[in-house]
């Protein structure tokens, strides 16, 4: 089996040396723990070393991505121009599209091997400000949208996924954590469609805040399921 490195410091032997080619991997967490970072990362270090990929952008602009990952040293600049990665934002507002049919030919279009899609909790809670043909597959009629919201929201989620996976590339899907608790993600349903789970949080140690990761599930893979601290520095996160 072929393993997909992701180039963080200290990350890819939790998973014996990456992840499992094609795979599709949730990262959970709550706000500001490192979600993104982790993804510009895994596209950028992928795109360096001959791996292209495409980041689809919900929460950020690709201007306020790229101005991020410039902050640990990743210029995103130079890899666009090379046609080696490629920054999708999703219309909002009353444009119609059909929303597989643009990562399609984003992935098509730069011959990624690697695809992030940052947030997929965000995209399902904010289907009304879009105008996605998969959206109208997931509108209940007005009569029902007060019993249907979840299941529509739980359908919206499970289509995507699907859809990413159907693809054959190695996917990182982002999504919030939930506060909670009792469930991984948010949506609580993502974590059942993955392959494998990363969860990134931040815990009180002590009197200091601290950054901790778990590679939770990865399917053709013997996890170590202890918790690693890990911090974020001038060059990204880096795992202790």
């Amino acid at each position: 089996m072929n393993r997909i490195s992701t180039g963080i410091k200290g990350f890819d032997e939790l998973v014996e040396g990456g992840f499992p080619e094609g795979s599709t991997v949730l990262v959970a967490g709550l706000p500001g723990a490192g979600k993104t970072i982790f993804g510009l990362q895994f596209i950028y270090n992928g795109a360096m070393n001959g791996e292209n990929g495409v980041y689809i952008c919900i929460e950020s602009s690709p201007a306020e991505l790229r101005e991020q990952a410039s902050m640990f040293g990743m210029d995103f600049n130079a890899l666009e121009e090379q046609g080696k990665v490629e920054f999708l934002r999703i219309p909002k507002g009353n444009v119609r599209f059909n929303l597989f049919q643009l990562i399609s030919k984003a992935v098509e279009g730069v011959k990624a091997e690697r695809i992030v899609f940052d947030n997929i909790a965000t995209y399902v809670v904010s289907l009304g400000r879009y105008v996605s043909l998969w959206d109208e597959m997931f509108k209940a009629p007005e009569a029902d949208k007060k019993e249907n919201s979840l299941t529509d929201d739980k359908a919206a989620v499970y289509s995507i996924i699907e859809q990413l996976k159907s693809l054959g590339r190695t996917c990182l899907v982002i999504t919030h954590g939930d506060a909670s608790g009792a469930r991984i993600s948010s949506d609580g349903m993502s974590e059942y469609l993955c392959d494998g789970i990363i969860k990134i949080d931040i815990v009180e140690l002590g009197r200091e805040p601290t950054r901790i990761i778990k590679v939770a599930k990865m399917r053709q893979t013997k996890n170590i399921l202890q918790l690693r601290e890990f911090e974020i520095t001038q060059r990204g996160i880096e795992i202790s």
